[in-house]
């Protein structure tokens, strides 16, 4: 083997300087996600809408109190004209009816109730009136009116056994009722009613069964007379009031009747006393 001159040899390479392997290459930064652009699109009108309902509330617990109705009113054309119109015409509301007189004591009808014997006392009056009266007993029957002073006046009715009619009081000048004495033996009523509500004749006929009162209207004038008939068998009594204070005897007879009588001039009541059927005609 032949030897090269001019330097030693080479060495071979020591293991403790062995050269480094080369660095790997660094990854490429990530990039970062954006927000989607949905996200964006119903996130901020959401933010908006937050923060003017903050807004608003505040306002609304800092700011006075008004009446909508009111401000919106006066800030109408017209409202001025309205307001004043309103204020010159009075409401129903503010209207207070007139008060109704109070009525006297015989303007409504009172009813009475009672049993056997019994002295019924009302307030005095000498105001004309009518009772009607019913009486469900087996004997006497009677009613009288009673003065002030106690004395007995008109006698009213006076039968045996039921009894169902409607009769006068204080009708003639100069009366007065207190009380009205009742004799009987079984359940009664009384009903005492103002003599304006005594049934009205307009007619030329007029029947009833039984006492009975009639307002006619308009009064009889001239020459009227009356075809009257009775089919009872008792007491049949006719009075007619005329003119001014005037009273006058038409019929007075027991049992059937069948006769013409001539009215008064200006008659306006009648009064019947009858226990049966009765009826008038003109003719």
């Amino acid at each position: 083997m032949s030897q090269q001159y001019g330097g030693p040899p080479p060495q071979p390479p020591h293991p403790s300087y062995a050269p480094y392997p080369p660095y790997p290459p660094y990854p490429p930064p990530k990039k970062r996600r954006s927000a989607p652009f949905w996200l964006l699109i119903l996130g901020l009108p959401l933010v908006l809408l937050v923060g003017c309902m903050a807004v608003v509330a505040n306002i609304a617990t800092t700011a006075p109190h008004k009446d909508i109705t009111t401000a919106q009113a006066a800030s109408s054309p017209g409202a001025q004209g309205s307001s004043d119109a309103a204020a010159a015409e009075p409401t129903a509301e503010t209207e207070s009816p007139t008060p109704s007189p109070s009525p006297s004591p015989l303007t409504k009808p009172k009813t009475y109730r009672g049993f056997g014997a019994k002295v019924l006392k009302i307030k005095p009056t000498e105001k004309p009136g009518l009772a009607t009266i019913t009486h469900r007993g087996g004997s006497n029957f009677v009613i009288s009116t009673v003065t002030q002073d106690g004395e007995q006046q008109d006698l009213l009715v006076n039968t045996i056994g039921h009894y169902e009619g409607t009769v006068v009081y204080n009708v003639d000048a100069g009366t007065q009722t207190s009380a009205f004495k009742i004799t009987a033996d079984g359940a009664w009523t009384v009903v005492l009613r103002p003599l304006a509500l005594a049934r009205t004749s307009k007619g030329v006929a007029l029947k009833g069964d039984g006492d009975d009162v009639v307002h006619i209207d308009p009064p009889y004038g001239g020459l009227v007379s009356m075809r009257v008939r009775h089919t009872g068998t008792s007491n049949f009594v006719v009075y007619a009031y005329h003119g001014d204070d005037g009273k006058e005897l038409l019929i007075n007879e027991i049992g059937r009747y069948n006769g013409e009588v001539l009215m008064p001039n200006d008659t306006f009541l009648l009064v019947i006393k009858a226990e049966a059927a009765w009826s008038m005609r003109k003719t």
